[in-house]
C-alpha cells in the first residue's frame, strides 16, 4: 500500500513567512489551493513537515495536518474528475460526479 493522503493547511499572518511555508509544502503536494495542500506522506515526511512548520510559525499562526480515512471508493464534487492515475484520490461527498 502506498503512502497515506494528508491534508495540510496553515493560517499565517506574515506574507514573507506564508510564502516560505507555501514554497516548502509544494515540495510534498500532489495538489494545493491557496493555503491547503494534498500530500501523500510517509512518517519521516510528516516529522520533517511538523519540524519545519513549527520553526516558521509565529504567535497567532496555525498549522494543521490531517490524515484522511482510507476508503474503498472516492467521489468528486463540482467540476472534479476521476484521474487515470491510481495514486491520485479525490475526497468528496457521497455522490459520484459520473466521470
Amino acid at each position: 500500500m502506498g503512502r497515506p493522503l494528508y491534508i495540510c493547511a496553515y493560517d499565517i499572518s506574515s506574507d514573507r513567512i506564508r510564502a516560505r511555508a507555501c514554497k516548502y509544502l509544494k515540495n510534498f503536494a500532489s495538489g494545493y489551493q491557496k493555503s491547503v495542500f494534498e500530500c501523500f506522506l510517509d512518517e519521516s515526511d510528516c516529522d520533517a513537515i511538523m519540524k519545519h512548520m513549527s520553526a516558521l510559525l509565529q504567535n497567532g499562526d496555525r498549522f494543521v495536518m490531517f490524515k484522511t480515512a482510507v476508503l474503498a471508493c472516492y467521489a468528486t464534487l463540482g467540476i472534479g474528475y476521476r484521474a487515470d492515475d491510481e495514486l491520485i484520490h479525490f475526497v468528496g461527498g457521497p455522490h459520484d460526479s459520473g466521470h
